[in-house]
């Protein structure tokens, strides 16, 4: 399944190219009614700075959250948390409200 909330359709890795950045590509899936889709890969999967600055000037990956696949890591798209912390989102608001979920 996909891990995206907005996937891109695509046929060859140029779209994807065109449409997020160097380093997307054309991932065929099976889209469970017995064919196969094209969707584009998030170029900025291991983090947005890492990608952009590139991994000399940012070497480290992200941590893994609940919205990563199961074998995330093992994949080499974020790091497991070492600590094993419980994960926190906090959703900003206005200025001066902030929402724990």
């Amino acid at each position: 399944y996909l891990y995206t909330h907005a996937s891109i359709e695509c046929n060859n890795d140029d779209i994807c190219i065109e449409k997020y950045r160097e380093g997307s590509r054309c991932l065929h899936v099976d889209n469970g009614f017995n064919g196969m889709t094209g969707v584009c890969t998030n170029p900025y999967e291991s983090g947005c700075l890492r990608n952009y600055l590139g991994s000399d000037t940012f070497p480290t990956l992200r941590t893994c959250n609940s919205d990563d696949p199961p074998d995330a890591a093992l994949q080499g798209i974020c790091t497991e948390s070492p600590s094993k912390y419980d994960e926190i989102r906090i959703l900003s608001q206005g200025w001066g409200s902030s929402m724990f979920s």
